[in-house]
């Protein structure tokens, strides 16, 4: 549009039927019809499209009426439209011989500036055969929230007996379980391994479906890198769910800390200051049936902007004072999964739910930064916390 004037038009690989009440997933998915002449970005459901194993290998396949921009991860696949635009800008015509059949992220990054252009710092793409244990704290057999008082029933987060929390082809699992006695969900945590502070998260995810099956990848601050004069600590809500399916929580919380609470003179309880922002699905679908990217941009201590699919669902101003204040110290990850609390409900024993819908498949989970925005890990050897990024 910049270079021509001419805009085109963008449409989903897919498309959802919208037909019924639009919450129970009933509808199918159907391959949008091709056109003549396409631009056709990541895997999409169209001829011709090439996977890679390779998460820095991409191309830039120009062939007659269609041009394939592609790449082994989202910002291999980044880089392939970043350099793209480039040809666009700089020629007054496409041609096959601009086709970039092995293009590599990290022999072109270099020419990028790191102050305006995000950069991948941390991440996991849940390959291999195990839960990466130097990236992640598994909270196994944990207990969380109270019994049930319907069931009588306790809430743990994964079971090490069941090992109901697990990498399979490329995928992260958490397998929502029932027993006689218990609910098993499951929790990998950052804290004291990694924090950060700013940066723009995003993880691609189907959640699970049930009355009761809690979900989220939430940043909160907390652990031994905390400054022990932080009056307020910040929890973001990412892709908070309560089994619906169809909607999503992206809300800020600044939680008063026993410092604060003393500096500040605040009771015991109270003080919290929390902006709810409620998302729902577009169609039938749901955000159960398919994957869905959430994202989450901590900007600085003054703005937050939240996407769904890539799209912005809110950008958020943070006040002065408490939201400011919990957005200024660095956040840690906690990716959950909790399993009919007495908060949540419960599903029925014996519901198809427990093993048709009953999993939180995690695909990737990616923080970019850019140059000035810290990543901080805890050396595994010394025990001393080093920026590994800033």
């Amino acid at each position: 549009a910049t270079k021509t004037g001419y805009s085109m038009e963008l449409v989903h690989d897919q498309i959802a039927s919208t037909t019924g009440n639009n919450t129970d997933g009933s509808g199918t998915l159907t391959r949008t019809e091709p056109a003549e002449y396409e631009i056709i970005i990541g895997n999409c459901n169209r001829d011709n499209v090439k996977t890679f194993t390779d998460h820095d290998a991409y191309e830039i396949r120009i062939e007659d009426k269609k041009i394939y921009l592609n790449g082994g991860s989202p910002y291999a696949t980044t880089m392939a439209v970043s350099e793209f635009i480039k040809l666009v800008e700089n020629n007054s015509e496409i041609t096959s011989a601009m086709t970039v059949a092995e293009g590599d992220y990290n022999s072109v990054i270099g020419n990028y500036d790191n102050a305006t252009y995000y950069y991948p710092t941390w991440y996991d793409e849940f390959d291999g055969t195990e839960i990466d244990e130097t990236k992640w704290d598994i909270r196994w057999d944990e207990s969380c929230y109270s019994k049930n008082e319907d069931t009588g029933k306790q809430g743990y987060r994964g079971s090490s007996k069941y090992k109901n929390n697990y990498v399979k082809d490329g995928k992260l699992y958490f397998d929502g379980m029932e027993t006689d006695n218990a609910y098993y969900g499951g929790l990998l945590v950052t804290r004291d391994i990694m924090d950060y502070k700013f940066g723009f998260i995003e993880l691609s995810n189907i959640h699970p479906k049930g009355n009761g099956f809690w979900v989220a990848l939430y940043p909160v601050s907390g652990g031994d890198n905390l400054p022990d004069d932080t009056a307020y600590t910040q929890e973001t809500d990412v892709d908070e769910c309560y089994g619906a399916g169809t909607w999503v929580y992206q809300n800020t919380f600044a939680w008063p800390t026993l410092y604060g609470r003393d500096l500040l003179g605040l009771p015991a309880e109270g003080g919290t200051v929390h902006v709810r922002n409620d998302f729902y699905s577009k169609d039938d679908r749901g955000l159960w049936m398919d994957f869905h990217t959430y994202g989450y941009n901590w900007v600085d201590e003054t703005r937050v902007v939240f996407t769904v699919d890539g799209y912005v669902t809110f950008d958020q101003a943070l006040r002065e004072g408490a939201e400011q204040i919990a957005y200024s110290v660095p956040a840690n990850l906690r990716l959950a999964y909790s399993v009919c609390s007495q908060q949540q409900g419960y599903e029925p024993s014996g519901s198809s739910a427990w093993t048709e819908t009953n999993s939180y498949i995690n695909d990737w989970v990616y923080i970019f930064q850019l140059k000035g925005q810290q990543l901080i890990e805890k050396n595994r050897t010394t025990g001393k916390w080093e920026i590994t990024h800033q």
